[in-house]
């Protein structure tokens, strides 16, 4: 079991809420074993896995050009590169080996000695279960036959250089029927604007604009006081975030936005190399 690191200190009395573990990096064809250390927010809401630019080449890993598309926080377009073939190792505990994506990450992270955002999703070994205890940020290993039946599968996206999948879950936000991610490299509940929910909710009386953090950046947003989210059987109290896009997200992975730290923290998801089970317990009165 590997216990998470957090919160994360950041210049200004503020922190960063991202659940953080040690980790190395492992490329392919180097003649010694020991891994690259750094940081890396474990981040389900990342559809593949990123390596910062800067760590990438002080390591010596070997960077190739790229056209995967790959935007930002906030939808502005990023220059990528890839590594081949590398697995990473989080205790004892080591990934198969994928390609993953190169970007110059954000210098707040960096700054943070933060060199991976890791998407569980795309780098569990067959027969491997993890389980991911947001509640007491610890992160565990278990054979895979102790997934629960019936459990629903990971999305998948189209094939491409990178890995590419998704954990999505249906829930109801203030009555509104979503598709979301579960997300955690976001700190809150997120709608995109475009989406029939966003679209409804964005014109309350009680909405102001603000800023949300995530992962990848911050962005401009409009802000609602908690609204009720349903999801997993289990009932909570979130402040919701609605973030600007041109049109809604397409495709079969498609969502209406994520379920961030604030409601996973009273979560637990279980994952496999194809398929995941969410439980959520319910929050004391």
């Amino acid at each position: 079991m590997v216990k998470s690191i957090k919160p994360v200190p950041e210049r200004g009395g503020r922190t960063l809420p991202f659940w953080l573990v040690g980790l190395e990096v492992h490329p392919r064809g180097k003649p010694h074993p020991g891994g690259r250390s750094t940081l890396a927010i474990v981040d389900t809401g990342a559809r593949t896995t990123v390596i910062d630019r800067q760590f990438a080449e002080t390591h010596g890993l070997s960077i190739e050009s790229s056209e995967v598309f790959a935007e930002d926080f906030a939808g502005t377009a990023l220059d990528t590169w890839i590594v081949r073939d590398v697995r990473f190792s989080i205790g004892e505990w080591t990934t198969k080996r994928v390609n993953v994506l190169v970007i110059e990450l954000p210098s707040v992270l960096r700054d943070l000695g933060i060199g991976v955002i890791w998407s569980p999703q795309t780098s569990v070994p067959d027969g491997t279960m993890l389980r991911l205890n947001f509640t007491d940020g610890t992160l565990e290993v278990l054979d895979a036959t102790e997934l629960a039946r019936g459990a629903p599968t990971v999305c998948s996206g189209p094939a491409a250089d990178v890995p590419n999948a998704s954990l999505l879950v249906d829930a109801t936000i203030a009555g509104h029927p979503v598709r979301v991610d579960l997300d955690s490299g976001a700190t809150a509940l997120g709608l995109s604007s475009a989406s029939a929910a966003g679209a409804a909710l964005e014109s309350l009386p009680d909405a102001a604009s603000g800023e949300r953090v995530g992962a990848g950046g911050s962005v401009p947003t409009v802000e609602l006081p908690p609204q009720t989210v349903e999801v997993a059987g289990q009932q909570f109290q979130a402040p919701l975030s609605l973030s600007p896009a041109s049109e809604p997200e397409g495709g079969p992975c498609a969502s209406d936005g994520e379920i961030g730290l604030d409601v996973l923290k009273h979560c637990t998801v279980d994952l496999t190399a194809d398929h995941f089970t969410l439980r959520c317990r319910r929050r004391s009165s």
